[in-house]
């Protein structure tokens, strides 16, 4: 590839302190994507801003048969300082193309080796750029479905000085943040990991800090001033004709002394003396179109990436502020989940009282609510709440638990303190899926009789049955949805099922809501 440079990067910078590095499709070293990151604010938030909105409004650890709204993990990750750990590594990524967080297990194995034995705790997490972590042997097995990639890195830790430190470490040990992707077959070998965010967005980088250097230099030279000299010719030329500058010096100095003593312009009377000001004419339409090609290059929206509203119809940019965050919601689906999962994972191993499965990453929302928005969040929730608390979804003391010390949440956890009742529930569940199974009993029915069935339903079954009727009874469950479970789960035909409403409305309703010819 063809470098062209108008200067050498060493030190030497643009007023901006963007290099002057300018080629097409240019590929930087670790020094270089270092300097661009440490010496311009843009290319410093264009990998900063998507990392920290990422992991700003951090997560919760949702366990299955854990304690609703309680996080188990939580105490584990915050000694391990995961939230700070994984922000760092999306920033490493970001600047270098690739980035890796070195679990420090507790086990049997060594560093070079798969995790093995019983895993007794996680010591340390170390985040590791691309440059410091170099794959060293890769997964060849074409039926292994971690094919290509790599299996055992070399460890070259820059500036950390330390005999502990293992040449090399295995890839069960490392959790990846891989950088942007890079296709099959390009020309360009990054050795397992991708491409950094300031390399790809470099040529429109170049582009904003040279017309920011092209604003600043027009801002400096707005105002300049004109002075009209009586016979300049003369004076320039000298009375033998012969080019002669130091009367001119001469007579600029004077009235430079002038200007220095009195704070006034001194000049001849026949002289003049005027200020003029520049035109900014095409100049800020220029420089928007460098912000809206920068902006659509790293996708973050102008009015995070520069602070103010995009000029146009669309003023306030909501729809690019949405599509940001979406991007960004992705990225930790992507990237973040399976690193907390991973980390996680070591942790149920290491600690019983963690549920080794049936554990999941609630990210929290990204966008925090203003107070009028807030406020329009909960009148929504009261309506819906006054909605089920009638139909006897929940019960107004469920409700009401959404008002905590904490705060409000939208979240409702819906419990049953009746025993009886939960145990009842569950008796008709196992009745329901023991008959799944079967082949549905033989159902005959005949005009104006109670329907024959031709099976046997034990205590338990029975009791299941007159829950569900009584559930109808007392409002807590459609008459049309204990249809189809009595249908369902006790094999029993659609007209036998409604003769057990004997509620006449109830009937109608169980009728209706199941006829096919009603809908």
């Amino acid at each position: 590839m063809e470098w062209r440079e108008d200067r050498h990067f060493s030190g030497i910078k643009s007023s901006t302190g963007m290099p002057t590095i300018r080629k097409a499709g240019a590929l930087l070293n670790q020094q270089q994507l270092a300097g661009i990151y440490l010496h311009t604010r843009f290319a410093r938030l264009v990998v900063d801003r998507p990392a920290d909105d990422a992991t700003r409004r951090g997560w919760k650890i949702e366990v299955d048969d854990g304690e609703a709204g309680v996080d188990p993990f939580a105490e584990h990750l915050s000694r391990l300082d995961v939230q700070f750990k994984l922000r760092e590594a999306m920033k490493t990524a970001g600047i270098y193309g690739g980035a890796g967080v070195v679990m420090i297990l507790d086990d049997d194995g060594t560093m070079d080796e798969p995790v093995q034995g019983n895993v007794r705790g996680v010591k340390a997490l170390h985040v590791f750029s691309r440059h410091e972590l170099q794959p060293a042997t890769w997964y060849e097995d074409i039926e292994h479905p971690k094919f290509g990639d790599p299996e055992t890195y070399w460890l070259h830790p820059r500036k950390r000085h330390s005999a502990q430190v293992a040449p090399r470490v295995h890839a069960d040990r490392v959790i990846r943040f891989p950088g942007l992707p890079i296709p099959d077959g390009a020309v360009v070998d990054y050795d397992g990991w991708g491409q950094s965010k300031i390399e790809a967005a470099f040529s429109s980088l170049v582009d904003i800090n040279t017309a920011t250097d092209s604003v600043r230099e027009a801002i400096d030279q707005f105002q300049y001033g004109v002075l009209s000299l009586k016979n300049l010719q003369s004076i320039l030329t000298g009375p033998d004709g012969d080019a002669d500058n130091e009367q001119f010096r001469n007579r600029l100095e004077a009235i430079e002394e002038g200007k220095s003593t009195t704070r006034m312009i001194v000049i001849d009377a026949e002289d003049e003396y005027r200020n003029e000001t520049s035109s900014f004419t095409g100049l800020i339409e220029a420089y928007r179109i460098k912000q809206q090609n920068l902006s659509a290059t790293v996708r973050i929206p102008i009015t995070i990436l520069f602070g103010q509203s995009p000029s146009g119809l669309s003023t306030d940019d909501q729809s690019g502020t949405r599509n940001y965050y979406d991007g960004i919601a992705g990225d930790q689906e992507q990237y973040l989940a399976p690193a907390l999962m991973q980390i996680c994972k070591m942790l149920s191993i290491a600690h019983d009282e963690l549920s080794e499965d049936g554990y999941r990453v609630k990210f929290h929302a990204l966008l925090t609510p203003s107070e009028k928005e807030e406020a329009e969040i909960r009148n929504i929730v009261a309506d819906a709440d006054s909605k089920n608390i009638d139909r006897g979804v929940y019960t107004a003391d469920e409700a009401r638990a959404r008002y905590t010390a904490a705060g409000f949440s939208a979240d409702i956890v819906i419990s049953s303190d009746d025993v009886d009742d939960d145990a009842d529930y569950q008796a008709m569940m196992e009745a329901t899926r023991a008959l799944r199974g079967k082949e549905a009993p033989e159902i005959v029915d005949k005009p104006g009789s109670v329907p024959e069935v031709e099976a046997e339903f034990d205590g338990a079954q029975v009791a299941s049955m007159a829950e569900v009727i009584s559930q109808v009874a007392r409002g807590e469950l459609p008459a049309c949805g204990a249809v189809e479970i009595l249908m369902l789960g006790f094999g029993i035909s659609r007209n036998h099922a409604q003769r057990f409403f004997a509620d006449k409305k109830i009937k109608e309703e169980a009728t209706l809501d199941n006829d096919p010819k009603s809908t």
